[in-house]
């Protein structure tokens, strides 16, 4: 009855949890295995070895930015942001087919 009476917050209300779907699976799944492949390149590789692991911050150790020297790390990155991108186009297509619906 809902999404009768009143479309426009229906699919704001949608809309919504569309997003707050696509955001919490890539921040969990996406956003944790680049955490961990970036702490890996950091602490492994010694790409870090000049700088004490003591003096640096837990944050700047996931950090994208100190582990982009490493090839690996920069391709895997490459890949999950196509995989974090794919995740978006099927939520946005599942957006779409459910105003279609509707048809103002």
């Amino acid at each position: 009855m809902f999404q009768l009476a009143n479309p426009d917050g229906y699919f704001y209300l949608l809309f919504l949890k569309k997003t707050i779907q696509m955001f919490t699976i890539n921040l969990v799944a996406i956003g944790s295995i680049m955490a961990y492949i970036c702490y890996q390149s950091n602490t492994n590789d010694g790409t870090l070895s000049s700088i004490d692991l003591k003096s640096i911050s837990n944050l700047e150790l996931i950090s994208l930015f100190y582990s982009l020297s490493d090839p690996k790390v920069y391709y895997m990155a490459l890949v999950l942001m196509f995989i974090s991108s794919t995740i978006a186009y099927v939520f946005l297509i599942g957006f779409c087919s459910e105003m279609t619906e509707f048809e103002f």
